[in-house]
């Protein structure tokens, strides 16, 4: 899709560098399903203390006071969206996050909701 003619013809400054724009947008497509997941506290706090240590559903259930059944539901939505991910051991499942990056987030809008 082409600009415009009326935007042509407003515009007299550089536009070098807009078009490269467009490829960036779309690789941000699916980012605000991560913003969406962690609008919830309780999600915000599971991620955040997955980024301390890894859990299991009861330890996390105790920690927010909490049944198991919600905790099973958070962790189901912060999974399909590969921000956690688990491992068993024997009858046990233990969680963790997927990668550092999440902990950068939720570090970072700790800090801004702090005001540091």
């Amino acid at each position: 899709m082409g600009r415009s003619d009326a935007y042509s013809k407003e515009t007299e400054r550089e536009t070098q560098g807009i078009d490269e724009l467009k490829p960036m947008i779309k690789s941000l497509k699916g980012v605000s399903d991560v913003f969406k997941a962690l609008s919830d506290d309780s999600r915000s706090e599971i991620v955040y203390m997955l980024s301390q240590k890894e859990l299991c559903v009861g330890d996390i259930a105790y920690i927010l006071d909490m049944n198991l059944q919600a905790v099973s539901y958070h962790l189901k939505t912060l999974k399909s969206l590969n921000l956690i991910k688990s491992r068993r051991e024997g009858k046990m499942v233990y969680y963790s996050l997927s990668n550092d990056h999440i902990s950068y987030l939720i570090e970072f809008a700790a800090q801004y909701r702090l005001g540091i």
